[in-house]
């Protein structure tokens, strides 16, 4: 995938995780460009149990499943993580199809 189709492929996936975020939990509303790197408990405080929901909710509006592995990564606490995890993950899938 060419360096551009990725930047733009991660901004898209940042942008359904932030939907989801803006929809289904009480944060602060930020957009695609004010997002750091923090864990989600700094820019966003979810709790535990509301990471396990935006996991899921992922996982539906994706179609897709998350594994054991990707759970234990700690990367999949951080925006940029996610990202990454989820971009491997459709990549993966369209190379399969």
């Amino acid at each position: 995938m060419h360096l551009c189709n990725k930047s733009s492929e991660l901004e898209k996936i940042k942008l359904k995780i932030l939907y989801l975020l803006n929809t289904k939990f009480d944060v602060p509303s930020l957009t695609v460009h004010e997002l750091t790197d923090d864990y989600f408990e700094t820019t966003f405080p979810l709790t535990p149990c509301e990471m396990v929901y935006l996991l899921h909710f992922i996982e539906d509006m994706l179609d897709f499943k998350f594994t054991k592995s990707d759970i234990d990564d700690i990367c999949i606490y951080t925006i940029n993580g996610l990202t990454q995890i989820i971009e491997t993950k459709q990549s993966f899938s369209e190379r399969r199809s």
